[in-house]
């Protein structure tokens, strides 16, 4: 994911890969456009889910209190350091991406352009 002040939107520049030359594919398997929107919905739901838990959890308000050099971490930093997995665990939401199970993948030639749409946040009101 890729951060516009504090928003996320979705492009190719996402993608990691273990080759150190992407253009020497002959095909890509690929998410098809719908699985890939999909996808991006339940993560933003996700993250909304997520950001209102870390926001409004005592344990966290605490710790930033107490430790105001950490309010740059990230989510994932600062639930570690207040309360461990089991805080994770409570704050991180996966709720819309667990339920996702109709994913379908498709193959395409590499023609070494860009292969996913870029896709912006949602509103939390979707």
């Amino acid at each position: 994911m890729i951060t516009t002040s504090g928003k996320l939107r979705m492009t190719d520049n996402c993608i990691t890969s273990s080759s150190q030359n992407k253009d020497e594919a002959t095909f890509i398997i690929k998410y098809d456009d719908k699985s890939y929107t999909e996808m991006h919905k339940d993560f933003c739901l996700d993250a909304v889910i997520t950001e209102r838990r870390f926001n409004s959890s005592p344990e966290i308000l605490t710790f930033l209190n107490n430790h105001p050099e950490c309010a740059n971490m990230s989510i994932n930093q600062i639930c570690l350091k207040a309360g461990g997995v089991d805080l994770l665990k409570r704050i991180i939401c996966f709720e819309h991406t667990r339920a996702e199970m109709d994913t379908r993948m498709e193959a395409i030639l590499n023609k070494h352009t860009f292969i996913y749409p870029e896709l912006f946040p949602i509103s939390s009101t979707s």
